[in-house]
């Protein structure tokens, strides 16, 4: 009798819920954990909400190759969702993949699908700019510097990118090389230390997210004080603070991924209760630098990433 009341119990529950699913680009990278903390947050306000999350392990080639994610989407049919969160991963598809429930984008766009009803997202061009402004205000005039991006399928590195090489060539920076560095910290560690030497005398180099950065951070863990290049990074990890602290990344700078995924959420579930939502929100990202890097601030952001 008791289980039979458990079970009938349970499927009043599931009656009841509302719905919404979660397609992330990763499950595993600190990042997408920090996105699903803030979703989380949002749904303990709303215990009516049920989350069904369906991510891939990490957003690189093999997923892209696999179509992993379309996998992942096509799993939520059977769950008669109200709204979805979807991190979109570039496809193979020739046409734009429709999408069969109200859908916000997080952390980047995409044209390889229906058009979301709103895009959660750093304003990553804007960022790569605030990087240029922050280093250049710290160094010569005339600096050299180069640019490590990740991939150039990847629009919301490649928007970093494009906006730190456009605005420290604005601010007098010369511009030297750019070379992507792929999605493997290993990968970026080997090809940083290959194309140092080939540019033995630069004085700034610009990584785009946190493999990117971690593996120009570990190259240059062996260099001298004198000869070593500033490093400006992006995304974090719990290196990158003491990296910070000993001088190996000069500025970091840090989107707020438990920021997005709680907008994220609200946003969906407005929509399905017929409120008015914004099409586009930026969520401003954090320059963590020597001078704040202990600032109660800075380190109540950085939590979400532990």
């Amino acid at each position: 009798m008791f289980k039979i009341l458990v079970i009938i119990s349970f499927l009043l529950t599931q009656a009841k819920a509302e719905n919404y699913g979660v397609v992330l680009a990763g499950s595993t990278h600190v990042f997408w954990k920090a996105v699903m903390k803030g979703i989380e947050s949002v749904k303990k306000q709303s215990p009516e909400v049920l989350i069904v999350d369906r991510s891939p392990l990490d957003d690189d080639n093999q997923v892209v190759e696999n179509e992993a994610q379309l996998k992942m989407l096509s799993y939520m049919d059977d769950f008669h969702l109200k709204g979805l969160i979807l991190a979109p991963i570039p496809t193979m598809k020739s046409k734009k993949i429709k999408l069969k429930f109200p859908t916000v984008f997080v952390d980047r766009d995409s044209s390889d699908f229906d058009s979301a009803i709103a895009v959660v997202s750093t304003d990553n061009y804007f960022a790569g700019r605030v990087a240029a402004r922050t280093i250049a205000s710290r160094i010569k005039k005339h600096s050299s510097f180069g640019v490590m991006g990740l991939s150039p399928n990847v629009s919301t590195t490649s928007e970093r990118e494009k906006g730190f090489k456009e605005e420290a060539i604005k601010l007098g920076l010369r511009f030297q090389f750019y070379e992507y560095l792929g999605h493997g910290h290993r990968e970026a560690q080997a090809k940083v230390t290959s194309v140092l030497k080939t540019h033995k005398n630069i004085d700034v180099i610009f990584t785009s997210n946190e493999s990117t950065t971690r593996g120009a951070m570990n190259a240059l863990s062996s260099y001298s004080t004198v000869r070593k290049p500033k490093l400006i990074g992006f995304d974090f990890r719990d290196e990158f603070e003491s990296a910070i602290r000993n001088k190996t990344i000069d500025v970091l700078v840090v989107q707020d991924p438990y920021e997005m995924g709680a907008v994220a959420l609200k946003t969906v579930m407005d929509f399905a209760n017929g409120k008015k939502i914004k099409k586009r929100i930026f969520i401003s990202p954090l320059v963590v630098t020597l001078d704040n890097v202990q600032s109660a601030a800075i380190q109540n952001k950085l939590k979400q990433f532990k």
